[in-house]
């Protein structure tokens, strides 16, 4: 990829089996601490001449992902399928595509979602945020 100019979407799963069907949610403005890590794992044994590591099993980062949000807006139904799954505890399936206005990839990942917050001012966008954690393997297409 080049210059990220193609930008971001994030599209909610329906759950349908055996196809999920995964439909933007309109508004996105920001997505932020999306990735994983592999936690170091001590492997030295007493035939070590020094210490040794693998990598351990993959966690999802904690991700932030705020929308614009007008309450009156017919857009909002994934909007409120999202906070939906918060207020129910409820994980869903995800995509991320990333886009340079060419090439295009695509993350798909399930999700716990955590917390919902609106946001917004008299002089302010009105948004809503959501924090929600990776669980399992993210996998690229």
């Amino acid at each position: 990829m080049t210059d990220f100019i193609g930008g971001l979407q994030f599209k909610l799963g329906d759950g349908g089996d055996p196809t999920e069907v995964f439909t933007k949610i309109n508004g996105l403005v920001s997505l932020t601490g999306f990735g994983k890590t592999n936690p170091l794992v001590d492997v030295t044994d007493f035939d070590s001449t020094a210490k040794e590591y693998i990598a351990g099993l993959a966690d999802g980062s904690e991700i932030t992902a705020e929308f614009h949000y007008d309450a009156a807006a017919a857009t909002n139904t994934q909007l409120e399928a999202l906070q939906t799954a918060v207020d129910n505890k409820t994980n869903k399936n995800v995509q991320v595509t990333v886009s340079d206005g060419t090439n295009t990839d695509t993350y798909d990942f399930a999700i716990v979602p955590l917390s919902w917050v609106v946001n917004g001012g008299p002089e302010e966008k009105g948004t809503m945020s959501f924090t929600l954690k990776i669980s399992g393997a993210i996998t690229k297409s």
